[in-house]
């Protein structure tokens, strides 16, 4: 709470303080309950009606005084509380987006979604029920104060019971520790398993796969019955059997022994003070009740936050500052080695590239395209690679990445606008845009959409096709390339009919010229446009040439040729 506080720390003081002052002036009903009981039971006739009227004046202005103080602390508390969880949420965000692609390949989206979702709502949760803690110190300190100065053997009582109960408490949440994390674990299971579903729910519908699916949620849910019920079934339970016998053993006999001592030492009781000895022992025992309570809520919620730590513990120490090039002559990539584990593959070849050259890369499905432009791009890291620009050489692919701008083959659409889907959210000038909309051909379908650049995009883009869907991040491509020496490709047209993918790669070509453009082409009559040709198996260069050459010496190149090779996709 305190971290994510920065700014408001002084409101936290705030609110602590208003929450005491209210917990001190309710601390005091019992006393002033007491002094009217007392006022009947001692007071002549005439003077008890004056005496009850103070005292319920008294008890008036501690509850007025409790709820002003209570409950402007509260509205601070709430203020400090959401602005805490927003800090907590992008500070998250900002620990994900900063991790590897190879870290978001092995962690479902789901899964991280829950944790966020849970760890966030557990700080917020934690930080709006500190009054709550408030109370339980006032409470506590002023119920022991006013127990020893009535009857003190009772406030030593009340102590050594109040250290049993925390050992219980302490020994018993030891347990539910263990239990709670593997509650959590199966939760996030349960929320990864709903979004694959709710993902996929064209197939499910279009194969009438609902009964499977909805068993297959089920099963997810059943998986946490065991823990579930071990820790909520049976702990908990048993600590709460446990705490509850021992605080009602104390009120039971406080009270008893209060009312024992007075007969023996001065032969008749006060029901005012036998009523503040139980009220008081009441507070005691219920400020451990509730302590119970919210221990084992911030038992919980300490759990919730700590899962973020699993996503906080990979990333990347702040990027190098680097300053690529402005123009390069020539690049040269040796010994280039990746292992891809997730996918079984593997990366090992050397090539090069000149300034302005028009490269292609095909190879049959799994032949490593893919993964070759995701390493120039610096998505993936090498095990290895031995570069040079114009002779001088340099460390690793960091400096290729930082010229390049990479187009994928599978676009991801934002709940947004259109116009910032394209452009995503930074400046850019009309004729930029509208060149970016005629190079990929988009400026057709916007032509179609009454609301044009303001149409709002539904969830990852369903209301467009799958084409239109990749002329749309080719837009959004080829707009951010504008500062980039290098444009990656890969194969960003696999969907686009074969009249609109060669206008748009003649486009590109043709308003690029002074760019080095690489890109993985799954219809090799496009190779045509290209300057070099490498082709791909299992990770290795095995061909390289122009197209004429390839077309005469290239022997897997023209099997690739002959057999069209239209449907290639992403390895």
């Amino acid at each position: 709470m305190w971290k994510y506080s920065l700014g408001d720390r002084h409101l936290i003081v705030a609110f602590y303080m208003l929450h005491a002052f209210a917990s001190a002036s309710e601390l005091m009903y019992p006393f002033v309950f007491a002094k009217i009981i007392n006022s009947v039971q001692l007071s002549e006739r005439n003077e008890i009606l004056p005496t009850i009227i103070y005292w319920l004046g008294v008890w008036i202005v501690l509850f007025v005084s409790f709820n002003l103080f209570h409950r402007l602390g509260r509205y601070i508390e709430f203020h400090v509380a959401y602005t805490a969880k927003t800090r907590f949420v992008c500070d998250a965000y900002r620990n994900i987006s900063s991790n590897p692609i190879s870290w978001h390949n092995n962690n479902h989206t789901g899964s991280v979604i829950n944790i966020i979702n849970t760890a966030s709502s557990a700080l917020f949760k934690f930080t709006t029920m500190q009054f709550v803690y408030v109370e339980f110190i006032v409470a506590f300190l002023g119920s022991l104060t006013l127990l020893a100065m009535l009857v003190p053997i009772i406030s030593i009582f009340s102590v050594c019971a109040a250290m049993l109960v925390l050992l219980l408490i302490r020994y018993f949440d030891e347990s539910l520790t263990h239990w709670y994390r593997i509650i959590n674990r199966k939760n996030h299971k349960v929320s990864s398993t709903l979004l694959d579903l709710l993902s996929n729910i064209t197939t499910i519908l279009i194969y009438q796969l609902q009964e499977y699916t909805e068993r297959r949620l089920a099963a997810s849910i059943w998986n946490g019955y065991a823990p579930n019920m071990r820790a909520h079934g049976f702990v908990n339970a048993l600590k709460w059997f446990c705490v509850t016998l021992l605080v009602t053993l104390l009120q039971v006999l406080g009270v008893f022994y209060y009312i024992y001592t007075q007969i023996r030492t001065e032969g008749t009781v006060l029901a005012g003070y036998v009523t503040a000895v139980y009220q008081y022992l009441e507070r005691f025992t219920t400020t451990f009740r509730s302590f119970a309570q919210e221990y084992q809520k911030i038992t919980q919620w300490e759990i919730d936050v700590e899962a973020i730590d699993e996503i906080r513990k990979h990333v990347k120490s702040p990027p190098v500052e680097l300053n690529p090039p402005r123009h390069f002559g020539f690049v040269e990539v040796s010994n280039l080695q990746f292992t891809h584990v997730a996918r079984r593959s593997c990366i090992g070849c050397s090539f090069s590239f000149a300034a302005g050259e028009k490269v292609a890369l095909v190879g049959e499905s799994g032949s490593g395209k893919s993964s070759l432009l995701m390493l120039l791009a610096g998505l993936y890291t090498p095990d290895n690679a031995d570069v040079s620009i114009d002779g001088q050489k340099v460390e690793g692919l960091q400096l290729i990445a930082a010229m390049s701008t990479l187009i994928p083959q599978h676009p991801e659409i934002f709940e947004e606008t259109i116009s910032r889907n394209i452009t995503l959210g930074s400046p850019t000038s009309e004729e930029a845009l509208n060149r970016a909309l005629s190079d990929s051909t988009f400026d057709k379908v916007l032509s179609a959409l009454p609301d044009g650049l303001d149409t709002v995009m539904s969830e990852r883009g369903a209301s467009l096709s799958g084409g239109q869907k990749q002329r749309l991040a080719l837009a959004r491509g080829i707009l951010h390339a504008k500062n980039s020496a290098i444009i990656l490709m890969d194969e960003p047209t696999s969907s686009v009919d074969s009249s609109n993918e060669l206008s748009i790669y003649k486009a590109v070509i043709a308003n690029h010229e002074e760019n080095v453009i690489i890109a993985a082409v799954h219809n090799l009559n496009l190779t045509k446009l290209f300057d070099r040709i490498y082709v791909l198996e299992r990770g290795s260069i095995i061909e390289a040439g122009t197209f004429a050459e390839l077309s005469e010496t290239g022997t897997v190149y023209r099997r690739l040729l002959a057999h069209g090779n239209n449907s290639d996709v992403s390895d």
